[in-house]
Formats: structure tokens, C-alpha cells, sequence
């Protein structure tokens, strides 16, 4: 609408990637604007991350030795979005389960999404965690309201961050989240995008 604006990008022969890994790439200060959003305008014509999406669509993190472990927490006000974690054989090995609103896996303030896993950075958020066990691109798949029967209504996250690390949990690899159809929004037609894409080829 003229109130809103959204930024969309789909690229088939390119992928956008950001170099870490979420909120504090893509909205740095608590007043930037930009957030990452499913179904916009209520409709599968933009399935971004969703039970929807197709290959070109999913919401990515690359795995290159098995054993390197996901770490991952949102901050959702409905309170009713479902999520599952598929290998890259598309077997889900995570959920389907509601996005948490306390505890573990919620983020709880912007300040903690900057900071990342308290298990790597003191006064982060308690993360979520799925240890891998095979190499390839993983991805992360949301859907409101139903664990299981796809409802085309848009969401937005207020924060997010999925983390890397190796094996033995000692040390963040960035670089691994990526997409080739990100769906952002600023929440404002007159509000800035300050995000950095970095598109490979």
C-alpha cells in the first residue's frame, strides 16, 4: 500500500547472503527499520521462508561439516507462528512447534539479537539449537496459527537470529544464512532500508 513499503528481491541465478546472521545485519540500531516478513498481504504469491516455499524461496543455512550446530531465537508478537528445520533432503528434523514466547529461543530485546547466543557472547539471548549431521543447505520453514495446514497470513518478526557455530560450539562461523528471495519490510514508505545484501553468483 501507499503506507507501507516492502522490500522484495528474487533473484534466480543469484543469491543474496547475509554475512552474519540476522537482526543486527539488516536493522544495526533499535530505530532502524527493516524486518523480515511471510505471506505480505495475506496471500502465497510471496511465500518467503514459509511452508509455501518453493526451492527459489526457502530461508537457508548451509552446513559444510557435519556436527557444526544451529543456534536460533525470534521475537514474533502474535504469538502464533509455527516453525520446522528440514535437511537438505527436506526430512524434518526440528518441530513443527510454535515459536517460543519466553524462555529459550525467544529473543528478548534488540540489544540481545545484536549480541547473539549467550552461549558466545555474554548478555545475548538463550538460544535454540539443532546439532547437523549431514552437510548441504538446511532451511528453516514458518507457517501461522497450524503446525500442519498452510494459512497464508502475513507475519512479521520483530527480531531474529540464526547462528552457527563448529562442532564443538567454540566458535561462530558467519556467513551460512542465506536466501535467494529475501522479504523485507521498513514499516513505512518513508522509512530508510539500512541493511547490507551481499549477492554471489
Amino acid at each position: 500500500t501507499m503506507y507501507q513499503l516492502y522490500i522484495y528481491f528474487l533473484l534466480i541465478l543469484c543469491s543474496f547472503a547475509a554475512h552474519a546472521e540476522g537482526t543486527k545485519e539488516i536493522r544495526p540500531l533499535l530505530t532502524d527499520n527493516g524486518f523480515i516478513q511471510i505471506y505480505d498481504n495475506n496471500t502465497t504469491s510471496r511465500p518467503f521462508a514459509t511452508y509455501s516455499a518453493t526451492a527459489n524461496e526457502r530461508l537457508y543455512i548451509h552446513i559444510a561439516t557435519a556436527g557444526e550446530k544451529i543456534y536460533y531465537g525470534f521475537s514474533q508478537t502474535n504469538n502464533d507462528v509455527y516453525y520446522r528445520i528440514k535437511a537438505p533432503n527436506g526430512t524434518t528434523v526440528v518441530g513443527p512447534t510454535l515459536l517460543p514466547s519466553v524462555g529459550a529461543g525467544k529473543i528478548g530485546s534488540h540489544t540481545q539479537a545484536i549480541l547473539g547466543p549467550s552461549a558466545f557472547m555474554l548478555g545475548g539471548y538463550t538460544a535454540l539449537s539443532y546439532t547437523t549431521t549431514t552437510t548441504g543447505d538446511y532451511y528453516i520453514e514458518f507457517n501461522p496459527t497450524s503446525a500442519t495446514v498452510v494459512n497464508a497470513t502475513k507475519r512479521i518478526f520483530d527480531l531474529f537470529d540464526i547462528t552457527v557455530s563448529n562442532a564443538a560450539a567454540t566458535q561462530v562461523i558467519k556467513g551460512r544464512l542465506w536466501s535467494k528471495a529475501w522479504d523485507f519490510t521498513t514499516n513505512g514508505s518513508s522509512n530508510t532500508f539500512v541493511g547490507a545484501l551481499y549477492i554471489y553468483s
